[in-house]
């Protein structure tokens, strides 16, 4: 039995350290350029692109969901993005709540512990409330069924897509003040 599995387990692990070696090769500046002016390098396929932005996305996102993409664990990758936003939202707004409350009380109208201006008028505010209730059909459309159903898959491009928007929820945490007793994530 070896000696048929040695021949075929050393051409598996060479095939492997070759695709390790162009993936470490890969200068992620060069097909997604750091200068947001700088155009994308063009004629290269989806997935190199793909592989290229997950070192783009918000940094809190990317620490803990990009080696489980790369990985071809989707579901979960998109499961701990979507926890990850609920708990970036937690550092910047002090709040021990979570989901769909966490949003709701981080970016109310009346008593906003984090908002995105001085609320002074109607543009204003539809800013602040659909903010937060995008965050509220997040956690209610994406994070709760992840969390909720064991085993569920996920295809490549939309897992990758999710965590682009969990990557554009923090950055626009980010864009958010504090407005009483909120700390820093």
């Amino acid at each position: 039995m070896s000696q048929i599995k040695g021949p075929s387990m050393r051409q598996t692990a060479e095939k492997l350290n070759t695709i390790a070696g162009r993936l470490e090769a890969l200068d992620q500046d060069d097909i997604i350029p750091a200068d947001a002016k700088v155009p994308l390098q063009t004629g290269l396929p989806p997935d190199r692109i793909v592989l290229a932005y997950l070192s783009h996305l918000h940094p809190y996102i990317a620490k803990g969901c990009t080696e489980l993409f790369v990985d071809g664990h989707y579901a979960q990758a998109v499961e701990e993005s979507a926890k990850a936003v609920f708990q970036y939202l937690r550092g910047a707004s002090g709040l021990t709540l979570d989901g769909a409350t966490l949003a709701q009380q981080a970016f109310s109208l009346k008593k906003p512990i984090l908002a995105f201006s001085d609320l002074s008028d109607e543009t204003k505010r539809n800013e602040q409330l659909g903010f937060m209730d995008t965050l509220v059909a997040y956690a209610k459309g994406v994070r709760n069924p992840l969390a909720h159903t064991h085993g569920k898959l996920e295809e490549a491009q939309k897992a990758f897509e999710y965590l682009c928007t969990a990557s554009l929820f923090c950055r626009r945490i980010d864009d958010a003040s504090p407005k009483a007793g909120a700390t820093s994530p």
